[in-house]
């Protein structure tokens, strides 16, 4: 019966780590919030970039035209 009971104190200690899994949670949870953050971020990053290029490539072919019309 000793052993039975030592064999639960194990039983026991093997739900440590899953203690430790279930504070590591909200942190894991806060790692992923911010990388989401990040991402977000980024896509509206490249966004802006896309757009600015395709700004820039139409007031390329707008002075292209005024100059061809300057012609």
């Amino acid at each position: 019966r000793f052993n039975g009971s030592e064999g639960g104190g194990g039983g026991g200690t093997a739900w440590s780590p899953m203690d430790d899994e279930l504070l590591a949670q909200p942190q894991v949870m806060k790692l992923l919030d911010s990388l989401r953050e990040q991402y977000t971020k980024y896509q509206e990053v490249c966004r802006q970039r896309s757009k600015r290029s395709q700004l820039e490539e139409i007031q390329t072919k707008v002075m292209q035209v005024k100059h061809l019309g300057g012609i």
